[in-house]
């Protein structure tokens, strides 16, 4: 139905724009952008395969394929030359958001980020591993650890500020997080929107109720996962780094502050998760080029001090502190370290060769999942090729960075190409322009219903591909973290540990806080539960939880660890049925 609806736009599309002659360049098709235009659709065709041929026979897909490309070949070069501007000049504008506009992208805010994400009032209980472990160690820090080396986890300090805000607010509940993420989608409307309003003459030609349709169909893309991800978050920072450096191309002048600002963005995005910082090195490079190939020196010298000033700012704080509290070697070896070499590069995942030539592999099936931001992208980069040049250069180098960082390794996650985002809001414009001029001359009540449409089609293109809608309605007591928890609680040694596993909540939902270093086993690391074993040994834990999914036949276990335990509970995922949980309690004397 989802692939039904967005076929039907396009169908509306075109007839649209042949109806209003908007395409009649044909004199412009020649044999040379002729073979350019089919070499775009055969990238785009291999994507389609890949997407399809799982699900239809792969021959009938190939050649379907294929025939849509030969189709599809004329009308490119017609598209790209309606979209050409013949001004070299970078003619851009900076206009204000309005309140309305406001008003629009917080109620779209609390919409989406309700629909999409686990901390949601809609799911009773959050059961998405990876945010509950940044949970539970934000919640720490608030109670006086130190990340790294009381409670051990592997993203950037940052992140785990960001997770403290809603730990502040809803300690042992989601909700505070559910809020936090309501003001960052908000805040990425506005900046995305901005960007848009760079390339209008009007900004009617922008409308805000099709900037938030466009952001729910990004978001509900299989890429944002359950939500609270790293790259949720970044997005917002890279967004604001692409607004500025489009404005320092508008203007052709470097000055201190904004690339001051660049440096202070990049520095939270490292702090947040360096692997996301691949756009800014794109972004570096592309105008140290430009300045360099202009003999600009001075300026170039210029910029280079101020992003490192405001780098330098960020970071400063964050290595001094963990030097003064003795804590530096946990910071590199657990940020760094545990991340590259046990993480992205090991033997069991691969050889270093696997880990660099993985971006060029994952790509394609990375966008083939998540048709939104692809088709985002390119309508995106077609546009700005158009537009101009040196803004799609732009824009071009930082993406091939941004991809090849993020996906660099042999770990790639489904949430990683979500960084990913921030270059698909440029694909928004001739969308959102598109739409706005179509509805913009009809009368109020046409008007209303075009941009209702819109905002349907775009849920539901997207509400498919939402994770947690599976746990839409389930009860917590359908949950393992809380059966367990209530065991727990009610007896008067509640003291446990969750052996061999991530935290899927257990800790919050006992309303406790682990005492332990290694309170998961985050990565594929023999040592790390070679010492939850001896926390066992040693703290004579009343309650062990753990897997079948654990690296450990918990049922049949030949090395002791559940010596002087009884099991006492078994507890299915609520959603996955193959997953089960395993709840030990010391057996009585």
């Amino acid at each position: 139905m989802a692939l039904l609806s967005f076929s039907v736009v396009v169908i509306a599309l075109v007839i649209c724009s042949i109806k209003n002659k908007w395409f009649d360049h044909s004199e412009n098709i020649d044999f040379k952008s002729a073979l350019a235009a089919f070499s775009v659709n055969l990238i785009i065709l291999f994507v389609f395969i890949m997407r399809w041929s799982e699900i239809i026979n792969p021959v009938v897909v190939s050649l379907a394929g294929l025939a849509l490309s030969v189709i599809a070949t004329p009308l490119l070069p017609v598209i790209v030359h309606s979209y050409t501007n013949t001004n070299e000049r970078i003619n851009l504008s900076t206009k204000k958001i309005s309140l309305s506009d406001h008003i629009v992208f917080m109620l779209f805010s609390v919409v989406i980020i309700t629909f999409a994400s686990s901390a949601s009032p809609l799911v009773a209980i959050n059961w998405e591993c990876d945010s509950n472990c940044i949970f539970t160690a934000a919640r720490g820090i608030i109670h006086g650890k130190l990340l790294y080396s009381d409670l051990v986890e592997l993203k950037g300090v940052f992140m785990y500020l960001i997770f403290a805000v809603g730990a502040f607010i809803t300690p042992y509940s989601f909700t505070g997080m559910w809020i936090v993420e309501i003001v960052f989608c908000y805040l990425f409307l506005i900046v995305s929107t901005k960007i848009q309003l760079l390339f209008v003459d009007k900004k009617q030609s922008v409308n805000p109720v099709i900037s938030g349709a466009v952001v729910a169909l990004l978001y509900g893309s299989s890429s944002f996962d359950c939500g609270n991800t790293a790259e949720e978050y970044g997005i917002v920072f890279l967004a604001a780094i692409l607004y500025l450096g489009l404005i320092i191309l508008k203007e052709d002048c470097i000055s201190f502050r904004k690339v001051f600002i660049i440096g202070l963005l990049s520095g939270v995005i490292f702090w947040i998760k360096y692997s996301m910082c691949g756009a800014v090195f794109g972004i570096a490079l592309f105008f140290s080029v430009y300045l360099i190939k202009r003999k600009r020196i001075k300026q170039f010298f210029l910029a280079v001090s101020g992003v490192l000033s405001g780098f330098v700012t960020v970071s400063l704080p964050v290595v001094l502190y963990y030097l003064f509290r003795g804590a530096l070697n946990d910071l590199i070896y657990y940020y760094f370290g545990l991340n590259i070499f046990k993480y992205h590069v090991s033997s069991e995942r691969g050889s270093l060769f696997d880990a660099l030539i993985n971006p060029f592999l994952a790509l394609p099936e990375y966008l083939s999942d998540n048709s939104q931001l692809l088709i985002m992208i390119v309508i995106g980069f077609v546009f700005l090729f158009c537009y101009n040049k040196k803004i799609f250069s732009f824009f071009a180098t930082a993406f091939v960075f941004s991809f090849y960082v993020a996906l660099l390794g042999n770990g790639s996650v489904v949430y990683y190409p979500f960084v990913l985002t921030s270059f698909a809001i440029i694909g928004a414009l001739p969308v959102n322009s598109f739409i706005t001029k179509l509805v913009s001359d009809r009368k109020i009540m046409y008007r209303i219903v075009g941009l209702f449409v819109s905002v349907v089609l775009a849920c539901f293109y997207s509400f498919p591909y939402i994770k947690n809608k599976a746990y839409y309605g389930i009860p917590k007591e359908k949950y393992p973290s809380y059966v367990f928890a209530r065991i727990i609680n009610n007896s008067e040694d509640n003291s446990f540990i969750c052996f061999g596993l991530l935290d899927y909540g257990f800790y919050t939902c006992a309303e406790t806080d682990p005492s332990i270093r290694y309170y998961a086993v985050l990565v594929h690391d023999q040592d790390i539960v070679e010492q939850q074993k001896t926390y066992i040994s040693e703290n004579n834990y009343n309650f062990i939880i753990t897997s079948n999914n654990c690296n450990y036949n918990v049922l049949d276990d030949e090395s002791n660890v559940f010596d002087g335990y009884e099991l006492i509970a078994v507890e299915k995922d609520p959603y996955y049925s193959g997953d089960e949980f395993y709840l030990f309690k010391q057996a009585e004397i």
